[in-house]
């Protein structure tokens, strides 16, 4: 079961620890260099590199090395926070060891992956949105689950909505890939609105701020929206998260339609 790719160890364990751990070996150094180039590797998706799988050595001293715990619920449930007080404290390394790379990057990057049977797919993949939407919602987007929307809550809205939010999000990722290639072009910007206000129309319990202005005042928010917008995309970040985001969609859909 263990196993973890470079893109998943450097996003868990930091560039900065997984750096000097590749340092302290010579047969490890070429890692070093691949996380100089990081950022590059990411933009030219630079597969070969990214998903190399990394001596399980160098995953467990770096993991060691950051400090990292999670907490296992006696549901199955682990999460990168303490949710109840029987929760069990695991560090990463452990958890590594038990459940494999996969599982560690999606408890750190989403806060929360399912370790048992015992939690069904619809559960599994509805709290990867719930753990992963204060990262998917837009500029002047507020949250309207705060915490207090349940399972049955998210359910009840995919059944009604998941065609649409698939619609929306491809849409959504189209014109956020448009936009990081040429940020300075005024219609790509503009097209990358309209894509974030359907997207968060879709999107569950997303409070959209800008929904309710006149369009003759919109122009007031641009600026705000073009600088954050070009910081997001700057990495490929965030359109790796709507693409997580949609993939998750496709499988509900799939669920939905298996009853």
């Amino acid at each position: 079961m263990p196993g973890m790719k470079f893109w998943q160890l450097v996003g868990t364990a930091t560039r900065e620890v997984v750096k000097t751990i590749a340092l302290s070996e010579p047969s490890w150094s070429e890692f070093a260099d691949w996380i100089a180039q990081f950022d590059a590797l990411v933009r030219s998706q630079d597969r070969k590199k990214l998903d190399y799988l990394m001596p399980d050595e160098l995953v467990t001293r770096a993991l060691d090395q950051s400090g990292l715990v999670c907490f296992l619920s006696k549901n199955g449930w682990l999460r990168s926070w303490r949710m109840s007080p029987e929760d069990s404290e695991l560090s990463a390394t452990e958890a590594y060891r038990r459940y494999g790379g996969e599982v560690v990057e999606r408890v750190f990057d989403n806060g929360v992956s399912a370790v048992s049977s015992a939690v069904s797919d619809t559960e599994r993949l509805i709290n990867e949105v719930r753990f992963r939407r204060l990262a998917l919602l837009p500029p002047y987007c507020l949250d309207g689950d705060e915490n207090e929307k349940t399972l049955a809550d998210y359910a009840n809205f995919y059944r009604q909505n998941v065609c649409d939010a698939i619609s929306a999000t491809a849409s959504y990722i189209d014109a956020l890939k448009a936009f990081a290639e040429e940020p300075d072009r005024k219609e790509l910007f503009g097209e990358l609105l309209d894509a974030r206000r359907w997207f968060a129309k879709a999107f569950p319990f997303c409070d959209d701020e800008l929904a309710g202005v006149v369009k003759s005042e919109l122009p007031a928010y641009h600026d705000y929206l073009l600088k954050t917008y070009r910081q997001d995309v700057k990495n490929g970040f965030l359109q790796r998260n709507v693409a997580t985001y949609l993939d998750t969609l496709k499988a509900i859909k799939a669920k939905q339609a298996r009853g």
